[in-house]
């Protein structure tokens, strides 16, 4: 869990995840290097009665989207008034890319769009400057 010590600017908390796709694999969440969560890859296996095959933990690279923030129309006290903000997310956030590993990976373009987006993309991923790409 998140520490007092990291509300107000007085200090932070490091979320992060593991992901480890393939038929056999797993997503492991983690707050401040402590685990916190496992899906592993049986969790979303086959379902016959519902006729699901088996499905596994996608080995595309993929973009992981956090909505850290409610939205204001959608979450209401009981009485259905607005919640109100309750505190303040200052987030700085850093991209970090285990490009040692990608030679390890080998994601082809042709099965895997997103690796020639990435491949073409380079700066973005390696430049801890940019905060906004348009």
């Amino acid at each position: 869990m998140t520490d007092n010590t990291s509300f107000g600017g007085r200090g932070y908390t490091t979320y992060g995840f593991e992901y480890d796709p393939g038929p056999d694999g797993n997503i492991r969440w983690a707050i401040n290097g402590s685990s916190t969560w496992t899906v592993h890859s049986s969790a979303i296996g086959p379902d016959a009665a519902a006729g699901i095959g088996q499905r596994i933990i996608s080995e595309e690279p993929m973009s992981i989207v956090l909505n850290l923030m409610p939205s204001r129309s959608r979450f209401k006290n009981r009485n259905g008034t607005p919640l109100s903000d309750a505190a303040h997310l200052d987030l700085r956030s850093k991209l970090t890319s285990r490009l040692s590993c990608r030679s390890k990976l080998k994601f082809p373009a042709s099965h895997y769009p997103t690796s020639d987006y990435i491949n073409n993309h380079m700066d973005l991923y390696m430049n801890p400057n940019i905060s906004t790409f348009t």
